[in-house]
C-alpha cells in the first residue's frame, strides 16, 4: 500500500505529490511539507519538516533526501533529527540561488 510521503505546493517544479511503499506508515503519515520561495537569493528558499509526535528512524533519513532531489530540491543544511523534536531540511533552488545560513 502506497503512502503519501511529501507534498509541495509552491516548488521548483510546482505541485508535486510523491509515494512511496516504504515499510513505516506511522513515519510516512506525519511528514508534512512548508515548501515556500521567498523569491530572494540570499533568504531560505524551503523546508520540509516531519511531526515530533510520530517516530523518525535514520533509515528514512536517505528515502526523504531522495524524494526531494526528484522534486528539484537540493538539501543543503540538515540539522535536529532526534526522536523527541522531529526534523527540517533546509532547501535551496537547484540553480544554486539561494544560500545556506
Amino acid at each position: 500500500m502506497p503512502y503519501v510521503l511529501v507534498t509541495t505546493t509552491k516548488g521548483t517544479k510546482g505541485p508535486c505529490t510523491v509515494e512511496t511503499t516504504c515499510s513505516d506508515a506511522s513515519v510516512l503519515d506525519s511528514l508534512r511539507d512548508r515548501v515556500y520561495d521567498e523569491g530572494q537569493a540570499n533568504k531560505l528558499i524551503g523546508a520540509v519538516k516531519w511531526s515530533a509526535t510520530k517516530y523518525v528512524t535514520p533509515a528514512n533519513i536517505p528515502m526523504v533526501l531522495a524524494v526531494l532531489e526528484q522534486q528539484g530540491f537540493n538539501v543543503v543544511a540538515s540539522h535536529d533529527f532526534g526522536l523527541d523534536s522531529g526534523g527540517v531540511w533546509t532547501l535551496h533552488r537547484p540553480d544554486g540561488k539561494g544560500n545556506p545560513k
